[in-house]
């Protein structure tokens, strides 16, 4: 498994949307190919192998309209944005406005690309999203973050 995304949780106001948009800043700099739900960014198209992993798990029927369900246009927003050409990605709250299923797909979802991309951060309040890289959490407090041990995580869930 991938250690290379920091999955940020918190508090609302502990600083974790500032916490990103100054990485972004200094990805940028850095000249990063970065994936962000933050600000609006140019893509220069979509990741062949993102595409293909989803394929092999079935989830691009997702893109099909089914009859007994329908996803957000959200949903399908950060599903793009998860298969675009760029190796680090930076997103705040993914999950936010998603429910049920959506958040199930996007669970999912995430455990197959979250490899693919050389580094992110992803702030979240989304607790199926912990069992993805449960070792690999950090509290926000203040605008820093605190690595937290896989114990401690479900600790912390109680706070938000």
């Amino acid at each position: 498994m991938s250690h290379m995304i920091k999955w940020i949780i918190g508090l609302n106001g502990s600083g974790k949307t500032v916490y990103l948009e100054k990485l972004l800043d200094k990805e940028v700099d850095n000249c990063s190919k970065i994936i962000t739900n933050i600000r609006q960014t140019h893509y220069s198209g979509f990741n062949a192998d993102r595409l293909e992993l989803l394929k092999q798990y079935d989830f691009y029927d997702i893109a099909i309209k089914r009859d007994d369900f329908e996803f957000t246009d959200y949903f399908l927003d950060v599903l793009t944005l998860l298969c675009r050409n760029g190796d680090t990605l930076i997103l705040d709250e993914p999950d936010y406005g998603l429910y049920g299923m959506d958040i199930n797909f996007l669970c999912d979802i995430l455990e197959v690309l979250v490899d693919t991309y050389k580094k992110g951060y992803i702030a979240t309040h989304c607790q199926q999203l912990f069992g993805i890289n449960p070792d690999s959490f950090y509290w926000c407090n203040d605008y820093s973050l605190r690595k937290l041990k896989e114990q401690d995580l479900y600790g912390y869930i109680g706070q938000f």
